[in-house]
């Protein structure tokens, strides 16, 4: 009997060979939190029956199925290839793994939660057609990287079976900040704080005849943005970038041990100044925007290279 409270929780994931065929998961990784859910539209008629003041169990009926939300973990430095694909579209490589942006049209994952009810019993939750709709990977001094990720999901069931959680060496180790370097511009600058997210601009598409949503398409332009905590001391250097519209290159390196996550972006700068807030150390806050650069492909705003 497993434990009746959250500590026998478990998070579980595959790779659906096509868009909402359900798969089981096989790959597990340590949860901190999720919010995974489904949410059915309710239809209510509008026509009126005559002297009736209260709506009747004939005028309504179940609309729009509505799966998904989200998954908080600590950022992993092994299994993550498989969700870094399917939040950026485009992968090449082996144990040198490297993500780039491109089409997510056709991808999908089967995701399950197991819940443990009090009885010590784990009851699954699974998902199936599962996109990554927008991101986040932060890191701050003294902390575990952290990673969120929300998913648009095509179904939710609890019928399916809880799949065994089985972890893989290293599952359990995850980046900090003790491993982190931010290189602004190509030179590594003390930074307190960090945010990078991403959105992918994906929209839910239902039709007559199923509740169901279809696959889910990209409508709008990705954004990646984020923000850069430092200490002011540099003589506007920084702050001059968002100043004078300069765009730069901006590395995010995660290390631990033999692994790394390097994100690599070309930004601008979308402010602020720095203020006297009292005795302290005055602090800056760069918020950032990725590009592609006038010449380049998509994958100039952002590559991520994974080092397993």
């Amino acid at each position: 009997m497993a434990l009746g409270t959250g500590l026998a929780s478990q998070f579980g994931f595959v790779a659906e060979g096509s868009w909402n065929t359900a798969g089981t998961p096989n790959v597990f990784l340590p949860l901190v939190s999720e919010s995974m859910g489904l949410d059915i539209e309710r239809m209510e008629s509008k026509a009126i029956l005559a002297n009736r003041q209260f709506m009747t169990s004939e005028q309504w009926a179940p609309g729009k199925r509505m799966a998904g939300g989200d998954i908080q973990l600590e950022l992993p430095s092994v299994d993550c290839g498989i969700l870094l694909h399917h939040m950026m579209g485009g992968s090449a490589g082996s144990t040198t793994r490297t993500y780039t942006p491109a089409n997510l049209t056709g991808k999908g994952l089967t995701v399950q939660i197991g819940v443990p009810d009090v009885t010590g019993t784990v009851r699954p939750k699974t998902y199936s057609g599962c996109k990554i709709a927008s991101w986040e990977i932060g890191g701050a001094a003294g902390e575990i990287a952290t990673w969120g990720l929300s998913f648009i999901a095509g179904n939710e069931t609890t019928a399916t079976g809880l799949a065994t959680a089985t972890y893989n060496t290293g599952a359990a180790i995850p980046f900090t900040f003790t491993g982190a370097t931010i290189l602004i511009a190509g030179t590594t600058t003390p930074v307190s704080k960090s945010t990078i997210s991403g959105d992918n601009k994906l929209e839910r598409r239902y039709f007559e005849g199923s509740s169901i949503t279809s696959e889910p398409l990209q409508t709008g332009l990705t954004e990646i943005t984020g923000s850069i905590d430092i200490e002011f001391g540099n003589n506007y250097t920084d702050y001059n970038r968002f100043v004078n519209a300069t765009e730069s290159a901006l590395v995010l390196n995660f290390v631990s041990g033999a692994k790394s996550l390097a994100m690599t972006m070309n930004v601008r700068y979308d402010g602020d100044t720095p203020k006297v807030g009292g005795p302290g150390i005055v602090p800056q806050s760069l918020p950032f925007k990725a590009l592609a650069t006038a010449a380049g492909a998509d994958s100039t705003a952002l590559t991520i290279v994974h080092v397993v």
